[in-house]
């Protein structure tokens, strides 16, 4: 006599301890297989510019996360001022099927100037998943960006780089100062004494001392660093400001002489105030 034997398979689940693969999860009645976040192939792509007091905007490739809901967790650190750093911070977004980049937002960044961030994990409800390359990135304030270089007398050229740059207009006086943090932190300042609200070229000549619209000595420029003099050379055609936008954006080129022949040249944008 033959016997029918039957089974029935209660639950099956395989669990991977690879950063990408598998945990379980449940116990009896069957398992359920559940993913970590999967981050092969993570890397920061942009941070937009932001307003001191407010957060920025961060968005990412992550072209193996999957759809599903994660948190973020990273440090915000201030170049400019150390005591506002952020560590441990977090974040939600959500991931929808078949994207390959997410976004998320910061916390309020208390100061301008440059700041970096290093994302550490993204989590879900399975578990956290460590990143560990291409997630540091610096960004910097949005209230405007000066670039360019400092040659000393003899030397050879230093890049320069402001962030915090402002803006200002008082009667017919335009001031636009930006903070450097790198090779020095010191700053730089450019005015127009007789700003009239048009663009063009401001030349700097001190054997000029009206104050007539057709004056060339209508500005003045400094770069204050350590072994520099800072001031522009006096009776000598010795530098230009040149206007090339004003709303919403004033931007614009500038070179200068300083009294010790320092050259300081570059170019500027910053929020119309």
């Amino acid at each position: 006599m033959k016997k029918l034997i039957s089974f029935t398979v209660i639950g099956l689940c395989i669990a991977f301890t690879a950063n990408t693969g598998c945990t379980t999860s449940g116990s009896g009645g069957g398992n359920v297989l559940s993913l970590l976040p999967n981050i092969a192939n993570f890397a920061l792509q942009t941070i937009a510019s932001f307003v001191p007091g407010n957060g920025a905007g961060v968005t990412f490739s992550a072209p193996s996360l999957g759809a599903g809901t994660f948190t973020v967790n990273f440090n915000l650190t201030s170049s400019t001022t150390p005591a506002d750093n952020l560590s441990n911070q977090s974040a939600t977004f959500t991931m929808s099927a078949g994207a390959t980049t997410g976004t998320f937002t910061t916390p309020a960044i208390p100061q301008g100037g440059n700041v970096s961030i290093t994302i550490n994990s993204i989590s879900n409800s399975s578990g956290s998943s460590n990143v560990t390359s291409n997630n540091t990135k610096t960004f910097s304030d949005s209230t405007g960006l000066m670039t360019g270089t400092y040659t000393p007398a003899g030397g050879s050229a230093q890049q320069l780089r402001a962030t915090h740059v402002i803006a200002t207009i008082t009667l017919n006086q335009l001031v636009i100062n930006g903070t450097i943090w790198t090779p020095n932190l010191t700053g730089i300042t450019l005015t127009d004494y007789i700003f009239a609200g048009t663009t063009g070229t401001v030349s700097f000549n001190a054997n000029d001392l009206s104050s007539d619209a057709n004056s060339t000595f209508n500005g003045t420029a400094a770069y204050n660093v350590a072994g520099s003099s800072g001031g522009i050379a006096d009776l000598s055609q010795h530098g230009t400001i040149t206007l090339t936008t004003l709303s919403p954006l004033i931007t614009g080129t500038f070179t200068y002489t300083n009294t010790d022949s320092s050259v300081v040249a570059g170019s500027f944008s910053c929020p119309h105030p």
